[in-house]
């Protein structure tokens, strides 16, 4: 068996056989190679393995035509090392080019498909990108090569987790501490999985190991994420005499800039940046830019229709006015995640509900701006299709509906919103 392991020369076919020369050729090699035909031969598993590997990839059309555009792409660069594409998938990353970065491990693997580290590597990529397919797909491979990979278990409990599947994702958290015990991440990623299945006490177990690691290692930032995390688990999470005008300051400076990076997210990349926007955050952090988003927007909306004098309310009518979208998005979005028994907090409701809104609630100022008419359709039109597809997205993403109770729960949104807010807007005129 060749060492670096090119698919085609390892089953010995040319680029462009067949379908059945591909079946052939594996039975005829399955057979020499076979390990109960080879007992004294302790390298026949490992190279009957390869060859099962080899036709796994070969024989599927999806994943051959993958593999062979990974292969076009390393080989387009002769002479160029794995470790070189690896690095520049490392500095694709610091820069937040996550898609790039895939491009990137995906060519160090191509040249060597043993490349664990490549694999992992793509693994957070693709989690960034809200591919959580792609990074079951990833963990399986690593763990094919590398079966006690503490690491492939945790990315597979991190995309099982966000795809709904949370007694899955616990199951691989525990693998993953069952080959190293004290790795840190897992555990507090295990406690919030407890968490959403109202396992209490195992979460908050989970929780304090991860506090003691990260005090053993002087980890800062995570023991401070631990500690508040068990404050908002606690039973009355609400301490009056820990208020103090620095932690007021803190939390407004901390929320601007959350703030920002969200919008850098979705100014790139206003429907595939929903979701690494945030994860990018704990629940706590979420909340809190979720409605200031909502905040936002509802100003943007009070201010344009002040501007534009259409209607003869009071700033506080027309601000109460602008947040029953807010409250109608959020919770229709509660309540069909509630129906359909998928796990979520409510920070993702009221994340998604701003985040959806601003852009709306930009609209509404540009209207008291009095913009010409042509380009107040053309901006409707777009704010129209961004928003209905985002709200698709996370819903999906961020609330894990399935895409059927998704398709049936965005309009719902727009009707109960509507709806809502015409009730609110007669009364107030009648008064």
């Amino acid at each position: 068996m060749p060492k670096h392991r090119d698919y085609y020369e390892v089953l010995e076919i040319s680029r462009d056989a067949s379908a059945q020369e591909v079946k052939q050729a594996f039975r005829a090699l399955a057979r020499r190679h076979h390990p109960d035909l080879q007992p004294d031969n302790p390298t026949a598993a490992e190279t009957f393995r390869v060859l099962r590997e080899a036709y796994d990839v070969l024989s599927d059309d999806v994943q051959r035509y993958q593999y062979n555009r990974q292969l076009e792409r390393a080989q387009a660069t002769p002479g160029v090392s794995p470790q070189v594409f690896y690095v520049r998938g490392i500095e694709k990353v610091l820069m937040r080019d996550y898609a790039g970065a895939v491009e990137e491990f995906g060519r160090a693997i191509a040249l060597n498909p043993r490349f664990v580290e490549a694999f992992l590597r793509r693994c957070d990529a693709y989690s960034q990108l809200g591919q959580d397919s792609k990074v079951l797909e990833d963990c399986q491979q690593v763990l094919q090569l590398q079966p006690e990979c503490a690491q492939a278990y945790f990315f597979r409990g991190r995309a099982r987790q966000r795809l709904g599947y949370i007694e899955s994702a616990v199951q691989a958290y525990s693998k993953a501490l069952m080959v190293q015990a004290d790795y840190a991440q897992a555990f507090y990623y295990r406690g919030i999985a407890h968490y959403e299945l109202k396992n209490r006490a195992s979460a908050v177990n989970d929780w304090r190991e991860y506090a003691e690691l990260c005090r053993l290692r002087g980890d800062e930032a995570g023991y401070k994420l631990a500690i508040e995390t068990l404050a908002r688990a606690s039973w009355l999470p609400l301490r009056l005499g820990s208020f103090s005008i620095r932690s007021l300051a803190i939390s407004v400076r901390e929320s601007y800039w959350d703030i920002v990076g969200v919008l850098r997210h979705l100014g790139r990349d206003p429907i595939g940046g929903l979701l690494p926007a945030y994860t990018g955050l704990n629940d706590r952090r979420a909340g809190r830019v979720g409605i200031g988003l909502g905040a936002i927007a509802d100003l943007c909306f009070a201010s344009g229709i002040g501007l534009g004098q259409s209607w003869e309310l009071s700033l506080l009518q027309l601000l109460l006015l602008g947040a029953i979208p807010f409250a109608g998005i959020a919770g229709t979005s509660a309540i069909a995640r509630s129906l359909a028994r998928q796990a979520g907090s409510w920070t993702g409701d009221v994340f998604l509900a701003g985040a959806v809104l601003l852009p709306v609630g930009l609209l509404g100022l540009a209207n008291g701006l009095a913009l010409p008419n042509a380009l107040m359709l053309i901006l409707t039109a777009f704010v129209g299709s961004y928003g209905v597809l985002m709200l698709y997205s996370g819903c999906t993403q961020i609330t894990n509906l399935s895409e059927r109770a998704a398709a049936l729960t965005v309009p719902l949104m727009g009707i109960v919103s509507g709806f809502c807010s015409y009730f609110v807007f007669a009364t107030m005129h009648a008064t």
